[in-house]
């Protein structure tokens, strides 16, 4: 699916941004890198990811409620929903930095890390369990084809921005940070969402995929 592949490669993109973000933050933390690369990866993620980006992901969060039988005001697609909103609120966080000359705190620190840390998360989640349950639940009901939205020029702008700075800034990974796939790997698991097989499938489908799985 068209739709599906085309976010699949912008999650390669974005989860660079991340690692690329934190890379820029040692370099002016401490080795005096340029500040005012900042602006960079606030368009990015303010224009692209919760731009364009996030139009695609709606596009499957709306086809899955309305064509596919999925709950939308609970299980993953509220939880991706909020985590949106939580991201542009992250993102805003960061803008407040853009114009400082230096003299960052942990207060900053923790800043920057948090975004990083739910950018990666939401990554993984939508990877390895929204994309693969979605695209077989719509093929289930016949949706075979979704379109990627149009991407206005400010957005190819800010792609081409955040691949410059990935190329500037070599990602680099987190070591406080746990990666994973699947439901269980999700910080929400068990408190606001109880996963695909309880918030999505019907008692058929656990009876049948249980049994497919068994042997």
């Amino acid at each position: 699916m068209e739709l599906i592949t085309r976010l699949i490669a912008d999650h390669q993109l974005i989860d660079s941004v991340g690692g690329s973000l934190l890379s820029w933050w040692d370099e002016v933390r401490y080795r005096n890198g340029n500040v005012g690369d900042l602006g960079g990866y606030v368009e990015f993620l303010s224009r692209f990811v919760c731009g364009v980006h996030h139009r695609g992901e709606e596009i499957i969060f709306t086809t899955l409620a309305d064509q596919a039988e999925v709950p939308a005001r609970h299980g993953p697609i509220a939880v991706l929903r909020h985590e949106h909103q939580r991201l542009a609120q992250a993102n805003e966080d960061l803008s407040e930095l853009i114009g400082r000359s230096g003299d960052f705190g942990q207060a900053d620190d923790e800043i920057v890390r948090k975004l990083v840390h739910m950018l990666w998360e939401h990554v993984d989640k939508e990877n390895s369990v929204l994309f693969p349950q979605s695209l077989k639940r719509l093929q289930q009901h016949g949706v075979a084809q979704l379109d990627p939205p149009l991407i206005s020029e400010g957005e190819k702008s800010a792609r081409e921005i955040a691949e410059a700075l990935v190329d500037r800034y070599k990602p680099i990974d987190d070591p406080d940070v746990v990666r994973g796939d699947g439901c269980m790997a999700c910080s929400v698991f068990s408190e606001s969402c109880h996963g695909i097989e309880a918030e999505w499938w019907s008692s058929w489908e656990r009876s049948h995929y249980r049994s497919y799985d068994d042997g």
